[in-house]
């Protein structure tokens, strides 16, 4: 597979000049770097998914398909640019997570030459650039990597009486958990969840018997017809939805596509007792997802919408800040756009609608105009969300010079001369 890498090309032409003796030479450089908005394919968008599968016997038909189709999802995921963690969780038997499958954006792909540089001047050993070795995994052949293999064996839940299925509120409390939270989940990326499941939801019961009479779970009618307690249900669903938006702060930073029944009764085989998924269907759409048809659609139908839905949302995503990888001549630079239509835009130096470069930024160690930012936006009502943390030299993109989706820039400048002992 080819992977193309953010840099396009970088053309250095360097001039020495001789001077009078007790003067200083100089040396100077051109570059011309390449660099996209988050829809175009040489840019990974960072995307961190978990998907959920539903750990019951019943689905024990569709577990091959889904675990050989999840790896094709993950390589299609990084060929048109994506930089992906993926983890898989039971969602009724609570397990936490061991490995890690990861794009070659990975720094663990660095010791394997095997390492894509996600933008100019990153480092394979940079902050939140890499998962726990321990964990790491990659989703096909490459090199010496480790392959990932943690999926749903067949009937782990132990506890599953085939009424009980609090698989949101567990979703909600391993997305919390250290495991999760700590390893793969990263603060500048899009948080995709993926249930898979046959039955329904019931987060909010206690996992009580229906002919418990003292179990306040279930609602005894007179006529003798039993069903669940609808306060503890809603209850239920909130508490999961709140603790699922807790992982992020903000349900704009929240994808859930959910994967259910959409019948009571044979769904993916002939014994199959499945229930129509409606709780997750609505947690799905609550946090700006779809829900498709497990009994109708094959998985990798459903995993190709997935990864269209995702490309949609990226393409929703705006680029404010570009980095380059070395302190520029502010007055060299150039920065030419081609938008998504095929129109090709000189930005000029400008505070309103052109670029600025941020000599505002200092580290203290590589001088005016490095930092740390999030170069993505997407917007969230009046307000802005970033994404996409990078470092390096920082030019702000304003008013119709910010891209969209799959605009295109160049950036082309003369490195700042560089004084020689």
């Amino acid at each position: 597979m080819k992977h193309p890498r953010l840099i396009g090309f970088a053309v250095c032409l360097a001039t020495l000049g001789l001077t009078a003796c007790g003067q200083d030479s100089y040396r100077a450089s051109t570059d011309t770097q390449r660099q996209s908005a988050p829809g175009y394919v040489n840019v990974p968008s960072k995307v961190d998914i978990v998907m959920a599968i539903d750990d019951t016997g019943s689905m024990k038909q569709a577990f091959d398909a889904i675990n050989s189709q999840s790896l094709k999802f993950l390589q299609n995921l990084e060929a048109t640019g994506w930089d992906y963690r993926f983890s898989v969780i039971p969602l009724v038997a609570p397990r936490n997570i061991s490995q890690i499958a990861v794009s070659r954006y990975d720094g663990n792909f660095a010791p394997l030459n095997l390492w894509l540089s996600p933008y100019p001047g990153a480092k394979s050993n940079g902050f939140n650039m890499s998962v726990n070795p321990t964990m790491f995994r990659a989703a096909q052949a490459a090199g010496s990597a480790p392959l990932f293999s943690e999926w749903i064996p067949f009937g782990s839940s132990s506890s599953n009486d085939g009424t009980s299925e609090p698989g949101l509120a567990n979703i909600g409390a391993l997305l919390n958990g250290d495991s999760i939270k700590k390893n793969q989940l990263r603060p500048d990326s899009l948080l995709v969840v993926i249930p898979i499941t046959d039955g329904q939801d019931t987060s909010g019961l206690s996992g009580c018997s229906s002919s418990d009479l003292s179990c306040s779970d279930w609602i005894h009618r007179s006529d003798g017809f039993i069903y669940p307690n609808p306060t503890k249900l809603q209850q239920g669903y909130t508490d999961a939805y709140n603790k699922i938006l807790s992982t992020k702060g903000n349900a704009n930073l929240i994808r859930m596509y959910s994967v259910t029944s959409s019948v009571n009764g044979p769904c993916i085989s002939s014994d199959e007792v499945a229930k129509v998924g409606t709780r997750y269907a609505d947690m799905a759409k609550a946090f700006a997802g779809t829900n498709f048809d497990l009994c109708s659609s094959p998985i990798s139908t459903t995993l190709t919408s997935i990864q269209s839905q995702l490309s949609s949302v990226r393409l929703s995503m705006k680029t404010r800040f570009l980095i380059i990888d070395k302190a520029p001549n502010v007055s060299t630079i150039k920065v030419v756009v081609t938008r998504a239509d095929g129109t090709v835009q000189n930005i000029a130096q400008d505070a309103t609608n052109g670029w600025t470069f941020r000599d505002d930024l200092n580290d203290g160690v590589h001088g005016k105009g490095y930092g740390t930012v999030n170069t993505v936006e997407i917007q969230s009502g009046t307000t802005t969300i970033g994404m996409n943390s990078q470092t390096g030299y920082v030019i702000e993109l304003h008013g119709s010079a910010i891209l969209n989706g799959n605009d295109v820039p160049n950036v082309t400048y003369t490195a700042a001369s560089v004084l020689i002992p």
